[in-house]
């Protein structure tokens, strides 16, 4: 073979290495939007994958193995797998809808796992079979040349590696955000179509094709008689291609258990670097590609410096006792997980590309090494699996089921069972009992190992962080996430997941059960209600003060679930509502298999950065949520359907919160923009959709919030019996949504624009991000004109007055807001009071700029500041209708003498 040919081939492995991976991950995406996001599910089509792969290897080892004309089987195998991608593209959504027909809204735990391996295994065999056999058909190729002879495999292996690496960065930073899933799945089976025309072509041109190197030497051996090298070739080191008997048994379970560990190491670390890390599509590609890219490397060197060594069970007795070693050493690692990430963001900055490249250092302190010695190890394993009928087939496919067993034994069993902890230490552990050779000394080092360790390691990888002045009151590793309950210096509770995302609490309660009043409050009448997401379970046990109404809760981490019990004061004890029915499951699924049975759809704060979430975000889900309120209102006869959708202003940026309005807007054409709350610091705000044309009834909204079961609710809120303080948290409705949203890209199923453009800013923390969006936000509302919606249905005599107290009421909101966020950006505490002041003289039924005020001239007062009186007058002056602010002048009013 001329040394042009050999660069030719190891090019098309290393592009059917980059389409290999780029299937996995499209597939594995796109089957969890249809499936669901709960473990079982994404482990299933994982291992649906990983059983193909291991499968076509096994079974097409001999065949490629014994034919002399390998490279012609390895074109037809990429151009298969090539070709039948571009085939499931139709099929996988009839795939989908075929399970959620048999699953339903609440499948059990097992029949969802049989459910997502089976049809995904089988649906995409044809195409992982085939990407299964290219290893041991190239591998074979390459060992035609004499001078490699059985030598090939870990230069091979390196190269395909390194391209799955390249691949999954070119992937999620490139081809994926502009080309969506589908069209990159075209460019990936050209890929595979390209690297299989190289080879075919390469063997066209006369390549030859001598014996395999086992009849070369066998020949040579009965030509000259060779006495050394027969007797050589009749005892052969256990590890180097073995005949047959208990060296191959054990190189097998060497391999699959190497497998199992490899795979192991991995679930743990991203675990727990998520509990640091942004926990972003970037995050998980960044330590993915350290992950192969190290794997390809170590191979890479064993093809380089280790492929003659002699003695291989020394060597692999050296190699797992290091890997043991560098397994211990990744907990230190990762237990400076924030120091060693915060030094990298002092040097490369807080900017998205900072960021990156400080995910990339600390997965790289954790990964490097152990990885190195991973892909030494399988090149030496496969390589004595070897023999003259096959071999790298099969051993690819063990080492291939251990890793599809590590996910679920893992991720499902041990993770939440013992902590990431215990875990990599059984990882180290089992490394150490794979030694298949020991040396004294070596096993003083093994014995040793571990209990110097356990003395001198971080007793735990707790690696959530307490609130400044408070604690961590209860930690869980769960399936999907780490969740914890931490407390802050005053002692209010919040549910923290991943360390990363603060799901709410008891402190800001008002906040949370105003996210379910509004929407309820609109419908006209509300019988059941479904939540989308609950963390602490605030804003779904709020449905419990409206009588007659029944409500469902869906949420994904069943670990938020199990800690609802530590918010009951504030979630009026959810859990053992009889009216209200939680369920563990993914929103996605139960929207789309659900029965047509609720009147208000509410779908809690979903951070938009975090990956997964902006799948809940697509104009697919929107759809799905529109034709379930559809089908209700058909049973009713009553199309009065409302779905809220609540946004993190705080967390995302404009760019961001546009493309998301603009594809609710797409589905839901009848939107209006509301607040949650006048928190300028961590602004919530809402797109409510209907079904048509939004019009209250002002005497029906009127007398629901003076409802006196409503009472404890909506005071706090300053709602109780004042409908135009209720009509003033809408800040927009839909002729200046759509000016405002603008053209532009929807995010879509295919095409998920907010799983890459909502990280970017995120990466950046944004000093004061909620008050500087809010600010630019009703300056952009007003620029477009306001338009008055919902509209109100009233007596047309009495239409004028109320609609002139709207009015005054929405300038008092401004004002409000704009002294807030005036206070908050430029510090300016006298323009402030003045615009405060203002707003309680236009609104006197609004509470929240008298109560601002009443604290502040309180507080000025006790200093004995002289503003503290005048500041009291004016407030007097501005609203007579309250008596605090004269109250207060009258006990601080001098004695009569």
């Amino acid at each position: 073979m001329r040394p042009h040919a050999e660069k030719l081939i190891y090019s098309a492995f290393f592009l059917s290495g980059f389409a290999g991976l780029g299937y996995q991950v499209v597939w594995t995406r796109v089957f969890a939007l249809g499936l669901g996001h709960e473990i079982p599910a994404l482990l299933a089509v994982i291992g649906a994958f990983f059983a193909g792969l291991a499968l076509g290897a096994w079974v097409w080892d001999r065949p490629v193995s014994i034919s002399k004309n390998p490279g012609y089987w390895y074109s037809c195998f990429v151009v298969a797998a090539g070709i039948w991608s571009l085939v499931t593209i139709p099929l996988i959504p009839i795939a989908i809808d075929f399970i959620n027909s048999i699953l339903g809204p609440t499948p059990s735990p097992f029949l969802l796992w049989v459910m997502a391996f089976l049809v995904p295994m089988f649906l995409l065999l044809p195409a992982t079979s085939s990407m299964g056999a290219t290893l041991p058909a190239i591998e074979r190729l390459m060992a035609q040349r004499r001078q490699h002879h059985q030598k090939a495999l870990p230069g091979l292996y390196a190269v395909n590696t390194l391209g799955a690496a390249l691949g999954i960065m070119i992937s999620i930073h490139l081809m994926l955000p502009r080309l969506g899933f589908q069209n990159s799945i075209y460019l990936m089976a050209v890929a595979d179509v390209v690297s299989g025309l190289i080879v075919f072509l390469t063997m066209a041109r006369g390549l030859p094709v001598p014996d395999t190197e086992e009849k070369t030497a066998t020949k040579l051996l009965v030509a000259n008689n060779d006495k050394a090298a027969s007797k050589k070739r009749k005892q052969p080191s256990p590890f180097i291609t073995p005949p047959s008997g208990f060296a191959k048994s054990r190189i097998y379970a060497t391999l699959f258990c190497t497998g199992v560990l490899g795979i192991a190491y991995e679930v743990i670390v991203i675990r727990a670097l998520v509990q640091v890390l942004e926990n972003t599509i970037y995050t998980f590609a960044s330590a993915l590609f350290i992950y192969l890219l190290g794997t390809s490397i170590g191979a890479g060197l064993y093809h380089k410096f280790l492929n003659q060594h002699k003695d291989s069970q020394a060597l692999l007795t050296n190699l797992l006792l290091a890997l043991s070693g560098f397994c211990l050493l990744g907990i230190i690692g990762l237990s400076q997980a924030h120091s060693i990430y915060g030094m990298g963001t002092a040097v490369w900055g807080r900017s998205f590309s900072g960021a990156l490249f400080s995910e990339i250092f600390l997965a790289g302190i954790v990964f490097i090494l152990p990885t190195l010695v991973m892909g030494m190890i399988f090149s030496l394993l496969a390589q004595a699996a070897r023999h003259e009928k096959g071999g790298i087939g099969e051993a690819f496919s063990v080492n291939t089921l251990g890793g599809f067993v590590a996910s679920p034994l893992f991720g499902i069993i041990l993770i939440p069972f013992v902590g990431l902890k215990v875990s990599v230490l059984i990882v180290s552990i089992g490394y150490l009992l794979l030694i298949p050779k020991l040396k004294s000394i070596r096993i003083g080092y093994a014995v040793g190992l571990v209990p110097l360790f356990l003395v001198t390691a971080p007793l735990n990888l707790k690696l959530v962080t307490a609130l400044p002045g408070g604690r961590i009151v209860d930690y869980q590793e769960g399936i999907l996430a780490s969740v914890a309950v931490v407390s802050d210096s005053e002692n209010h509770l919040y549910l923290k997941v991943n360390n990363q995302f603060i799901m709410g609490g008891t402190d800001g309660a008002v906040s949370s059960r105003n996210m379910a009043a509004l929407p309820i409050l609109m419908h006209p009448k509300p019988e059941k209600v479904l939540f989308l997401g609950l963390g602490p379970g605030v804003t779904m046990g709020a449905a419990s003060v409206f009588p007659h109404l029944e409500a469902d809760g869906v949420e994904l981490v069943p670990e938020a679930i199990k800690f609802l019990p530590y918010f009951d004061e504030v979630n009026y004890q959810l859990s053992q509502q009889p009216k209200l029915n939680v369920i563990q499951g993914d929103a996605r699924r139960f929207v789309k298999t659900s029965l047509p049975v609720y009147d208000v759809i509410i779908a809690d704060i979903y951070h938009p950065s975090r990956d997964g979430a902006a799948s809940l975000y697509t104009s697919e889900h929107f759809q799905a949520i529109k034709n379930l309120l559809q089908s209700r209102s058909t049973l009713t006869g009553e199309a009065s359907g409302l779905f809220c959708q609540w946004l993190p202003l705080y967390q995302l940026d404009l760019k961001t919160l546009k493309i998301i309005t603009r594809t609710f807007l797409q589905v839901f054409p009848n939107t209006t923009l509301t607040l949650a709350n006048y928190n300028v610091i961590t602004p919530i705000i809402g797109l409510i959709g209907s079904l048509q044309p939004l019009t209250l009834d002002h005497e029906r909204l009127a007398s629901r919030l003076k409802e006196e079961h409503l009472r404890e609710m909506l005071e706090p809120a300053s709602l109780f019996g004042k409908e135009t303080v209720f009509l003033a948290h809408f800040l927009a409705g839909p002729k200046t949504l759509e000016k405002w949203a603008g053209e532009g890209p929807l995010n879509t199923d295919n095409l998920p624009v907010v799983t890459w453009e909502a990280p970017k800013a995120n990466y950046e923390k944004i000093d004061r991000w909620g008050v500087r969006n809010l600010d630019e936000l009703m300056k952009d509302f007003a620029a477009y004109g306001k338009q008055m919606y919902p509209e109100v249905k009233m007596d047309p005599e009495k239409k004028e007055a109320y609609l002139t107290r709207t009015r005054r009421m929405n300038q008092a909101r401004d004002l409000f807001l704009k002294a807030s966020i005036k206070a908050e950006l430029e510090e300016d505490l006298n323009s402030s009071i003045v615009m405060l002041l203002q707003s309680t003289a236009l609104a006197s039924e609004f509470d929240y700029p008298y109560d601002i005020l009443i604290k502040l001239g309180i507080a000025f007062m006790a200093a004995e500041k002289p503003e503290g009186p005048i500041l009291l007058r004016a407030l007097l002056e501005a609203n007579p209708n309250r008596g605090e602010a004269a109250r207060i002048l009258q006990m601080h009013a001098p004695a009569a003498p």
